[in-house]
C-alpha cells in the first residue's frame, strides 16, 4: 500500500552529493605517508562512509542510508539529489571507540547516554556512530536526517511538535523488512512513555507556548503523526500539508486542527488518548523493496587523512587540545593538508588566537583559491577579529564558490551587521532562509546582534525566533532569558520583566533553571547564585548571568572577572560560555 501524504511536508529529498575538494584528503601524497592499518573508506556519490569499523560494518551503513534514500525518491518521484554540502559518515569500532568522539557534558566529559549524533556543519553533515550501536544509531540518523529534509525544503516555520513528530515517524525506516518497506513502527523507548500520557495538554504541546516535558513532547508529537499517517480516516488527503499551510496563514491551531482534521484540539486530544490505550500500532508497510545498492569496497585511507578526520572530530566535540595535537602532527607530516590546516585554523578559534588562525586560513585559501569552505571559516575567522570589511569580502568570495549554501550567507548577514548596513543584512538573511529554513537563523542572528551591542535588534531577533519555534522544551526558556538581558541594555525595563513572566509561566521541572529565572527577576542575591550552582556548566550560566548584571549596574570591571572565569573553564556546550566570550571579544576589539 502506498500512500503519497505520508511525507507531504517535505515532497523532495535532498541527500548530499560531495564534490572532490570537500573530500578530507590531501591533493599530494608524501612518499613518506603511509595507509592506516585500521582506517577504510567507501565514497559513493551521495556519501563518504569511513571508519575503523570491520568493513562489512561500513558496508551495511553505506547500503542501508542509499537505501533510505531511494526509498522516498521511489515513493516521491519530485525529488531534488543536491544539497550544498556533503556528507561524511564516521563508523568507529565499537563503543569505547566512539566515545573518543563522543559529544562532551558541562565538565568536558565524553557523554555516556549518546551511541550516536548527527551534527550539520557549513561544509559537511557529520554522521557518527559506534560499530555496536549500528541499529540505534541508524534510528538517531534517520531522525536527525528527516529534520534536515524538513529543513531543506520548507518555505516557511514548521510547528515544533510537527518537526519531531515526522522525525521520530520516519526515524524507524526498515528497508527489508520481510520483503517490504516499513516506515512508522513505534520507537522501542516512546512504547512506555505512552502510557503515562492520560492526562496529556494537547493544547500545551501543539501550541508552544507553554513548556512541556522533553519525553512526554516527544511521545505525544510522534503518536499524533503517527495517528494521523497510519490509522485515522482524514478528510483531506494531505492533512499535515493542510494543518501547516492553514496554520502558517492563520496562527491559530483550533481552524489549522478543523481545517485539517475535521477537529479541534480539543477533540484531537478525545481521539488520541483512546488511539494511545492500544497494546500494538500498526505501521505502514510498503508493496515496495528498493535492493540494496552496490556502494563497493572499502577501501584503505592515508593515515593523514585519518588523522585529519579524527582531529576535526575532536574539533566539533569542543576537544580542543587533543585536536590540536593530532592536527598538529598531521601538519607536520603533510604541510599542505588542507584539510587538517583548515581544521587547525578553528581550534586556533576557538581558543582566541585570532591572527594565527587567520594566517593559516589565508594559506589555505592562497593554495586553493576554490575552496569554499576554507573561505567561509577565512571569513569567520576575519569576523571574530572584528576585521568586518575583509570578511565580507571573504563571505562573498565563498557564496560564489558554494551558492546553495547558507552558511556564507549568514555570515554576510553578521558582517554587514556590524557596519550597520542593515538592508544588505536582511537580504543575506532573506537568502539564507530561502536555501534553508530554519527559525535559529533568527536565533543567530540575536546572539551577533547582542555581541555587538545592538540591543534593539537582538530584542526583536530573538522574538521572530521564539515566535517561530515555540516552547516545545525547558531549554527554550534560556533565549527568553538572553532576550531579557538584550531588553535591560536597550533601557526597556518593563519590557525585559514582561519577558521574564511568560517564561514564569512555563512547566520548569528543572529546579536550576528555575533558579536563573529567579535570579534575573532580582528574587535570588549574587551569592546565593553562585552557592547554588553545582557544577561547572551551571556556574558558567551563573557568572555569565551575573556578569551582564554587573555591567549594567555599571561595574564592568567584576563583570569581566567572571566572564574571563567563564571563557578560562571553557564550558563550551553551554551558550552563555560564547555569551561571555563575546562580551571580552567586545571589549577587546570595539572601539
Amino acid at each position: 500500500m502506498i500512500r503519497p501524504s505520508v511525507f507531504a511536508l517535505a515532497c523532495c529529498v535532498v541527500v548530499a552529493v560531495p564534490s572532490l575538494r570537500a573530500l578530507p584528503q590531501t591533493a599530494k601524497t608524501s612518499p613518506h605517508e603511509g595507509y592506516s592499518s585500521a582506517w577504510r573508506r567507501i565514497v559513493t556519490p551521495e556519501l563518504v562512509v569511513s571508519g575503523n569499523a570491520p568493513s562489512p560494518t561500513l558496508t551495511r551503513i553505506a547500503g542501508e542510508l542509499t537505501r533510505f534514500r531511494d526509498t522516498f525518491r521511489e515513493l516521491f518521484p519530485k525529488t531534488s539529489t543536491s544539497s550544498p554540502t556533503p556528507t561524511w559518515v564516521v563508523v568507529l569500532r565499537d563503543y569505547a571507540a566512539f566515545q573518543k568522539f563522543a559529544p562532551r557534558d558541562s565538565r568536558g566529559r565524553p557523554q555516556t547516554s549518546v551511541g550516536a549524533y548527527f551534527a550539520p556543519r557549513p561544509d559537511a553533515n557529520l554522521i557518527v556512530m559506534g560499530a555496536s550501536s549500528v541499529d540505534g544509531g541508524l534510528r538517531r540518523v534517520f531522525h536527525e536526517y528527516t529534520h534536515y529534509i524538513v529543513s531543506r525544503n520548507t518555505r516557511g516555520a514548521v510547528p515544533l511538535w510537527l518537526h519531531e513528530g515526522l522525525a521520530e515517524f520516519y526515524s524507524t525506516f526498515r528497508g527489508d523488512h520481510q520483503g517490504q518497506t516499513l516506515i512508522g513502527a513505534v520507537p522501542p523507548d516512546r512504547v512506555r512513555q505512552l502510557r503515562s500520557l492520560f492526562d496529556m495538554r494537547l493544547e500545551n504541546v501543539v501550541s508552544g507556548r507553554r513548556a512541556v516535558d522533553a519525553r512526554r513532547f516527544y511521545a505525544v508529537s510522534w503518536a499524533l503523526v503517527h495517528y494521523v499517517l497510519v490509522e485515522r480516516t482524514n478528510q483531506v488527503a494531505t492533512p499535515l500539508d493542510t494543518y501547516a499551510t492553514t496554520f502558517a496563514r492563520t496562527g491559530d491551531n483550533d481552524v489549522a486542527f478543523k481545517e485539517a482534521f475535521g477537529t479541534d484540539v480539543a477533540g484531537m486530544q478525545q481521539e488520541l488518548q483512546e488511539y494511545v490505550k492500544r497494546v500494538r500500532f500498526p505501521a505502514l508497510q510498503y508493496d515496495l523493496q528498493v535492493a540494496a545498492q552496490e556502494v563497493g569496497t572499502p577501501q584503505p585511507m592515508l593515515q593523514a587523512d585519518a588523522d585529519a578526520l579524527q582531529g576535526r572530530l575532536l574539533l566539533e566535540v569542543g576537544a580542543y587540545d587533543d585536536a590540536e595535537r593530532m592536527l598538529r602532527d598531521v601538519v607536520k607530516r603533510q604541510p599542505a593538508h588542507a584539510a587538517a590546516l583548515t581544521a587547525l585554523a578553528r581550534v586556533r578559534l576557538a581558543q582566541d588566537r585570532d591572527d594565527e588562525a587567520v594566517a593559516t586560513l589565508q594559506r589555505v585559501v592562497a593554495a586553493a583559491p576554490d575552496d569554499g569552505a576554507a573561505q567561509y571559516y577565512l571569513g569567520s575567522a576575519r569576523e571574530q577579529a572584528w576585521q568586518h570589511e575583509a570578511a565580507i569580502a571573504a563571505f562573498d568570495r565563498s557564496i560564489a564558490l558554494m551558492p546553495g549554501n547558507p552558511a556564507p550567507w549568514m555570515g554576510l548577514n553578521g558582517a554587514t551587521r556590524a557596519l550597520t548596513r542593515d538592508a544588505q543584512a536582511s537580504a543575506a538573511l532573506s537568502n539564507a532562509l530561502q536555501l534553508e529554513y530554519s527559525p535559529e537563523k533568527y536565533w543567530t542572528e540575536g546572539l551577533q546582534a547582542l555581541r555587538l551591542g545592538r540591543n534593539e535588534l537582538a530584542v526583536a531577533s530573538i522574538q521572530t525566533y521564539l515566535d517561530l519555534r515555540g516552547n516545545g522544551e525547558d531549554t527554550s526558556m534560556y533565549p527568553l532569558f538572553v532576550q531579557a538581558i538584550a531588553a535591560r541594555r536597550a533601557g526597556r525595563t518593563a519590557d525585559a520583566d514582561a519577558v521574564l513572566a511568560v517564561a514564569a509561566t512555563g512547566d520548569m521541572s528543572d529546579e536550576w533553571t528555575r533558579t536563573v529565572l529567579q535570579f534575573l527577576q532580582g528574587h535570588v542575591d549574587d551569592r546565593k547564585f553562585l552557592r547554588q550552582a553545582k557544577h561547572i556548566g551551571q556556574e558558567t550560566q551563573a557568572r555569565t548571568y551575573l556578569g551582564f548584571k554587573l555591567a549594567l549596574a555599571g561595574r564592568d570591571d567584576e563583570a569581566v572577572a567572571h566572564y574571563r572565569w567563564v571563557v578560562e573553564r571553557r564550558a563550551t556546550n553551554y551558550v552563555e560560555y560564547q555569551l561571555a566570550r563575546n562580551e571580552l571579544n567586545r571589549r577587546r576589539y570595539a572601539k
